[in-house]
């Protein structure tokens, strides 16, 4: 029996327990649960704040709580709910009624959930913990689910900002986009007639098609205010997470095929041979549009997917398979069973 003089067998026990916590958490249960603990699906967040009356922004969950007053409120059709979320900086652009409208009237179905709201660490974009300027923002991306449609939304927020003379008017809700998944898949974002002088600019988006829209902003506090809906159809699109983030996904274009691969064959093939791999996937139709390097295929008789890492040699320039797993796409990213076939763990 162990004996340390001075140390009660109840602190050895006790600091064996924490040792072994320690040690499954690390070891196998690091790939199943979000990198920052708190950040939760919408249906398992308890507290939404549907008001800036309850901020807190003291609160380890600012971001979560608010992101999730939203959805409530938007499932709910509330007009003036939302804007009770707004700050007063979005509240005062001029496009806001108008894409308020325009949200309320093409938001379609009954939520069911979201991919997982982000924890405040996670969603930080600035914060001074001053005490006498306390500034706290967030901003974050996630994707809320309808029993019709699946909707793309950045939502940015601020919870506090004394640091300047207009600091308070930017608490609340201060930017917000919400999309169909083709308006946002591929869709980029860029800056135009921004300076340091004016407050006023553009965010000038570009869209998959080549279209593009100008979106008035305007910086308030330490944040930036500006609003946009757009709205088509979110069908032949769907949302996956292929890296080792749990916050990181992404639009797909959906290909429509009935292709598939045994998953025999895909755990037999020879992948010391890159450029040989490479051209027996490349062979086959892809479930989803390729996104960088990243391609996915179905697997047969299976609802899980193989995502495959196709790069170039360094020296030739042939196409090579770096990187090979299984996706259970099914699932929510915190409960999948990540199956490694070949290459390093991240990619």
């Amino acid at each position: 029996m162990l004996n340390y003089p001075g140390i009660s067998m109840k602190k050895i026990y006790a600091v064996i327990l924490i040792a072994a916590l320690l040690c499954t958490t690390a070891c196998s249960l690091k790939n199943l649960v979000p990198e920052d603990a708190r950040s939760q699906p919408y249906s398992e967040v308890e507290e939404p704040w549907t008001s800036k009356d309850d901020i807190n922004y003291n609160d380890p969950n600012v971001y979560k709580k608010y992101a999730a007053g939203f959805v409530k409120l938007l499932d709910e059709r509330d007009e003036e709910g939302i804007k009770k979320m707004f700050s007063k900086g979005l509240l005062l652009m001029e496009d806001t009624e108008e894409e308020l409208d325009s949200l309320l009237k093409n938001f379609k179905g009954n939520v069911k959930d979201t991919t997982y709201l982000s924890g405040s660490l996670g969603a930080r974009g600035y914060a001074q913990w001053s005490k006498t300027e306390p500034i706290a923002c967030y901003d974050s991306r996630f994707f809320i689910y309808t029993d019709e449609e699946t909707y793309y939304v950045d939502f940015g927020m601020c919870a506090v900002d004394e640091s300047s003379p207009d600091g308070r008017d930017s608490v609340g809700i201060t930017f917000l986009y919400v999309m169909t998944l083709d308006k946002a898949c591929n869709m980029k974002r860029d800056v135009k007639d921004k300076t340091e002088d004016s407050k006023e600019y553009l965010n000038v988006l570009t869209f998959s098609d080549g279209t593009t829209k100008e979106v008035k902003c305007k910086t308030v506090g330490t944040s930036n205010c500006c609003i946009d809906t757009e709205f088509g159809s979110g069908e032949g699109y769907t949302v996956l997470n292929l890296t080792d983030v749990w916050s990181k996904n992404e639009v797909f274009r959906l290909t429509g095929t009935k292709d598939d691969i045994s998953l025999d064959k895909i755990k037999k093939l020879d992948y010391t041979d890159g450029k040989a791999a490479a051209e027996f996937f490349l062979a086959h139709e892809e479930y989803v549009e390729p996104n960088d390097r990243r391609h996915v295929y179905n697997i047969t008789g299976s609802d899980k997917k193989v995502m495959v890492v196709i790069g170039e040699d360094d020296d030739t320039g042939e196409k090579m398979v770096t990187y090979v797993r299984i996706v259970d796409i099914m699932k929510l990213y915190s409960v999948q069973d990540k199956v490694i076939i070949y290459g390093e763990k991240k990619k």
